[in-house]
């Protein structure tokens, strides 16, 4: 029986596929970066909220919060914050 991270190492190598670390923090979730990462030079993303409620989350690499009205609703995000949030599931690219 193999264990899930040769697994994981296997699916890497035939996809091509890698998953940015995410790490877990006071604020929620952060992703790792290098600096020569456009994400990590201050650029936005667009994304779409599709939750069910109003709410508002931290952001992941300490940035000011983002507050969300309704479904459907476009923000602009920090390129930093983007993964993380995706992983949520209550976001999409706009």
């Amino acid at each position: 029986m193999s264990c899930c991270g040769s697994r994981r190492a296997a699916l890497n190598q035939t996809t091509g596929l890698r998953s940015a670390p995410l790490h877990a923090t006071a604020s929620g979730l952060s992703v790792a970066m290098s600096p020569g990462d456009p994400a990590a030079q201050g650029q936005r993303v667009a994304l779409t909220y599709s939750g069910p409620v109003p709410m508002v989350l931290p952001s992941p690499s300490g940035g000011r919060p983002y507050a969300m009205q309704e479904a459907g609703q476009s923000l602009t995000v920090d390129a930093r914050d983007a993964v993380a949030l995706l992983h949520t599931g209550l976001f999409s690219r706009a």
